[in-house]
């Protein structure tokens, strides 16, 4: 569609327009050399308006993309001078977008032709050969913003006074944007008072707008695939198969990249970037609270709870229960929350969540927690691990009551929850911990009990000072290592691998013995570990090595066996060993 002179400029208010620097600036220099100009931003961003700016009154040949035909460029052998396409972020169509291509050329080429595109989004794929070919001069987003130089003349045409304060407030809330700058001091030439209320009348009009000239010109798949995934902040491809039911969701992210730029894609270091799960996609601020709003006009009230709870089994999947319980507690999925956090109850303190999950543990109701022996066995942890004593003995002892009710694999499962408590309590220390390992050394040969996973050393570096305080026992260490030594190693099962020379080395060590018998404790710990064990075992060995090198003043060698112990075959996990290592270091 082409508009003619007096048509695009009835519509620009020069009266209260600043033009920006940088995008000017490009432009200038386009202009002197002839080249092609790729003009692009989020809509308001005040794209058209620049260019009326520019051009002024001066004659150009402009189109819209959205009524643009074929023909218009390709018969039209008059075409010369400046011609300005906008709303290319309409070409998504691939069969029309060849046909425009190829008159874009044409275009491109003609020496008495100066070429402006104009887009929402980056240089589309169809494009890219032309662009690379032809080195187009691109003006970004960012040069469209104001200045902070350029918001207070914008000021100064409205004719509202404001103070720094205010200025520096108005542009960090508007993200440099025009037109909810321009929208804000429309509110005050009116007399209207600079607060945090007229801030958020603006942002819903700003929300209108973009539901008006933005959303609504989507196709409704486009529309309902955005809209479904606003509700999270940032997702990958295979999350938004989830959450949208849509298989073809890849494609239709690429093309929402086109059509606007408000999505910013994340790529993470080291990674195959060919993987969808790599790569990852964040709502820009502004769309992504438009859209919720949006959602909640256009969707019922089950629908979004579906929503919320499909992002919910995303995350549990993916082994990150406090998301997956903040998407299941808005899609009131008060089931889902009570298995996931049984579910992590199950798990040992050192690699489970219970702090971070806390909050969520706490609301629960009681009569929900009694119904459930993980629940309470969870609770009691919980609140051993928050210091609070009198409560964590009060879930245990419901516990024992819920024990005394049952019968057969229930009764036996809930035994061992109780034994689990009664060594694995922090706050109960290491009294008449001997006589409990004892007992349940014999409970575990006859098979009456199966202890469930247990953290000895909470992840960290040592056996004396991990999941409990055993510095006590380092006094009789040589004797407590003969007479219990192998019961403890059979109660903790892989987790007792390797841990009486370890627990021996780290004793020897603190005591200052001899540096030879240390390292051999040490290296005979760590094979039996290494062999069957646990990993986090491993870096206890690992860690007293780096320790005792350090004291050696062999650097190098303990700087050697860290890195070698952040091996690629188990990086994930072996990163949050070392993160505690030098968490430790540090303190």
């Amino acid at each position: 569609m082409h508009v003619s002179r007096q048509e695009r400029m009835e519509s620009f208010d020069q009266k209260h327009y600043v033009r920006p620097h940088l995008a000017y600036s490009k432009m200038k220099l386009a202009e002197e050399s002839g080249k092609t100009v790729w003009l692009y931003g989020a809509t308001s961003y005040g794209k058209t308006s620049f260019i009326n700016s520019y051009f002024g009154n001066r004659h150009i040949t402009y189109f819209s993309a959205n009524q643009l035909q074929e023909a218009d460029l390709i018969t039209s052998e008059e075409l010369r001078g400046t011609i300005v396409i906008d709303d290319l972020q309409t070409l998504l169509c691939p069969d029309i977008c060849q046909d425009i291509w190829k008159a874009i050329e044409k275009l491109v080429m003609k020496e008495d032709a100066w070429l402006i595109l104009i887009s929402r989004g980056k240089i589309p794929k169809w494009l890219h050969g032309t662009f690379i070919k032809h080195r187009f001069t691109v003006i970004e987003e960012k040069d469209l913003e104001l200045s902070d130089a350029e918001i207070e003349k914008l000021i100064q045409k409205w004719e509202v006074h404001l103070t720094e304060e205010q200025v520096t407030a108005l542009s960090v809330s508007a993200s440099h944007n025009a037109y909810f700058i321009s929208l804000t001091l429309a509110h005050l030439s009116k007399g209207e008072e600079y607060k945090t209320s007229l801030l958020k009348v603006v942002q819903q009009q700003f929300w209108d707008y973009l539901e008006l000239h933005v959303y609504e010109q989507w196709e409704p798949q486009m529309q309902d695939f955005l809209l479904r995934l606003s509700i999270v902040e940032r997702f990958t491809v295979p999350m938004a198969r989830m959450i949208t039911g849509k298989n073809d969701a890849e494609y239709l992210l690429r093309q929402a990249m086109e059509i606007g730029n408000f999505l910013i894609e994340h790529v993470e270091g080291g990674i195959c970037e060919n993987d969808p799960a790599s790569v990852s996609y964040e709502m820009r601020r502004p769309l992504l609270l438009s859209l919720r709003r949006w959602m909640y006009k256009k969707y019922d009230e089950e629908r979004i709870r579906t929503l919320y709870c499909n992002a919910g089994l995303y995350y549990e999947m993916n082994n990150e229960p406090l998301r997956a319980l903040e998407m299941y507690q808005k899609g009131q999925a008060n089931d889902r929350i009570l298995c996931l956090l049984a579910e992590n109850a199950r798990i040992d303190p050192g690699s489970g969540h219970y702090f971070e999950l806390r909050k969520f543990y706490l609301a629960l109701p009681r009569e929900d927690i009694r119904k459930n022996p993980d629940l309470m066995c969870g609770m009691s942890m919980l609140n051993s691990l928050l210091l609070d004593q009198e409560e964590s003995e009060y879930w245990y002892g419901e516990l024992k009551a819920f024990a005394r009710q049952q019968t057969g694999s229930l009764l036996r499962y809930t035994k061992s929850l109780i034994l689990y408590l009664d060594i694995g309590l922090p706050h109960r220390g290491t009294f008449d911990l001997i006589e409990i390992i004892k007992h349940a050394g014999t409970l575990l040969e006859c098979r009456k009990v199966v202890l469930p996973e247990f953290s000895v050393t909470s992840n960290l570096p040592s056996m004396m000072n991990g999941g409990k305080d055993f510095c006590e026992w380092s006094k009789s260490d040589v004797q407590l290592a003969r007479s219990i030594g192998k019961v403890v190693s059979f109660v903790l099962g892989k987790y007792g691998k390797g841990l009486v020379n370890l627990a021996l080395a780290e004793s020897f060590f603190e005591k200052g013995a001899d540096r030879y018998e240390v390292a051999a404790l040490l290296a005979n710990g760590r094979m039996q570990a290494d062999s069957g064990g646990k990993l986090e075992q491993v870096f206890v060995a690992d860690g007293l090595m780096a320790w005792q090198s350090v004291f050696d003043g062999k650097l190098t060698f303990a700087k050697d066996r860290l890195e070698s112990f952040c091996a690629p075959a188990n990086m994930s996990l072996r990163w949050i060993f070392c993160k505690n290592f030098c968490i430790i270091r540090k303190s």
